[in-house]
């Protein structure tokens, strides 16, 4: 029970309900009292439950918070040490410098890629890819290329 500065000590009955009602005159004079001291704040405060309401945001408001507790109640120990792990790793590579480069390069690469595709009529032949190898440009993004897939590829057994 609301028992600011010790002024009320209502007892329970039978029913389990607070045998002090609304119209005692101790609970009348608290009330009266933080009505005084904290009016404004709580007429603000119910103005927006009361919008809240008519709005529905209280009902999904109670839903998100039904899912959260389902959520913190699901996840074990484990699982959240597993997820922290997982986050440190992924920030880890996202720091890398070469991860970085890479990633501020690859939209770029991507347009000019399709842009050449899309102007071409079917993929290139033997001279034109024979062409292409003379571009010192190309032959580092072949030697990328390999690199990566040479350490993508399985080990042998």
């Amino acid at each position: 029970m609301f028992q600011p500065h010790g002024q009320l000590t209502g007892e329970t009955g039978a029913t389990g309900h607070d045998t002090c009602a609304p119209s005692s005159p101790a609970v009348a004079h608290v009330l009266n009292q933080f009505l005084n001291e904290q009016g404004e704040s709580v007429a603000r405060a119910l103005t927006t439950l009361s919008r809240m309401e008519q709005e529905g945001t209280l009902e999904e408001l109670a839903g998100a918070l039904t899912l959260l507790k389902l959520l913190k109640d699901a996840l074990t120990d484990d699982m959240v040490i597993g997820l922290a792990r997982r986050v440190e790793r992924l920030a880890a590579v996202a720091a890398d410098p070469a991860v970085s480069s890479l990633l501020e390069r690859l939209p770029g690469a991507l347009r000019a890629a399709e842009s050449g595709t899309v102007s071409q009529e079917g993929a290139p032949g033997l001279t034109a890819l024979w062409r292409q190898l003379g571009d010192p440009q190309v032959r580092r993004g072949l030697a990328y290329l390999l690199a990566v897939v040479k350490r993508l590829a399985p080990e042998a057994p």
